[in-house]
C-alpha cells in the first residue's frame, strides 16, 4: 500500500496542468489549462470576459481555463485563486506580435517614496531582450525584469522608457510616468446619518 508524501499531497491540493510559469503560443493555436485542488479555486484575468477565444469551464473543482484561436491579446498573466485559503498559482502566457513587442497597458505608475515600484513593460514574446531608461538619458536603470509583469527598481518622479532589443532589431515602448506618494498617514472617518443609505466621508492627512 502506497501513501503518497506530505509534498506530493500539498501539489495535490492546488495546481496547475501543465505547471509551467509561462508558455509562448503561435497565433491561433488553442491552449487550456486546468487549475485544481481540494476545494473551490477560481481564475482570474487581466482580460476582459468578453474576450474572443478566451472562456473558463468553471466545474468548481477543477476549472480550466480554455485560449481558443490566440492572438496578442491573449498575451498576459492568468491566475487561479482558491478562496479559502487565498492562495494564487499563475501562467504567464505569450503570444507574438511581430509588429509590436510590448503590451500596450495605462502609462501611469503610482507608488510610495523610497520603496520599489514596478514599471510595467509588458513585452508579447519573452524572447525579447528588455531595458530600462529614464526619458531623455543613456544609461540604463538597474533591476529585476520579468517579461509578464516589467522591470522593478526603486524609482524616482520621473519619466521612462522600455527599449526591447531581438534579432538585431530595436524597439522602444511607451512612455511610463511615475508619481510618489510621500509618506503620509490618511485616516478615513465615516459616520452614517440618521437617513437610511447615506453615510458622510472626511479624510484627514
Amino acid at each position: 500500500l502506497w501513501w503518497p508524501s506530505l509534498c506530493t499531497v500539498s501539489v495535490l491540493l492546488f495546481s496547475l496542468f501543465p505547471s509551467a510559469p509561462e508558455v509562448t503560443l503561435s497565433t491561433n493555436s488553442s491552449f487550456t489549462v486546468v487549475c485544481s485542488g481540494w476545494s473551490k479555486v477560481t481564475w482570474k484575468s487581466a482580460h476582459e470576459p468578453s474576450l474572443e477565444g478566451l472562456s473558463v469551464e468553471d466545474r468548481g473543482i477543477p476549472s480550466m481555463l480554455v485560449l481558443h484561436n490566440v492572438t496578442w491579446r491573449h498575451s498576459g498573466n492568468h491566475v487561479c485563486e482558491k478562496p479559502s485559503t487565498e492562495e494564487i498559482k499563475d501562467i504567464a502566457v505569450f503570444v507574438p506580435n511581430p509588429d509590436e513587442w510590448f503590451v500596450p497597458l495605462g502609462p501611469g505608475v503610482m507608488m510610495k517614496e523610497g520603496e520599489e515600484g514596478t514599471i510595467p513593460c509588458v513585452v508579447f514574446d519573452p524572447g525579447v531582450n528588455v531595458t530600462l531608461y529614464e526619458l531623455g538619458s543613456r544609461a540604463h536603470v538597474e533591476g529585476t525584469y520579468h517579461p509578464s509583469k516589467g522591470i522593478t527598481d526603486i524609482l524616482k518622479d520621473s519619466s521612462y522608457i522600455c527599449r526591447g532589443a531581438m534579432n538585431g532589431e530595436e524597439k522602444a515602448s511607451q512612455v511610463y510616468y511615475v508619481y510618489s506618494i510621500p509618506w503620509l498617514i490618511s485616516l478615513s472617518l465615516f459616520w452614517v446619518s440618521k437617513r437610511p443609505q447615506s453615510f458622510s466621508k472626511l479624510t484627514l492627512a
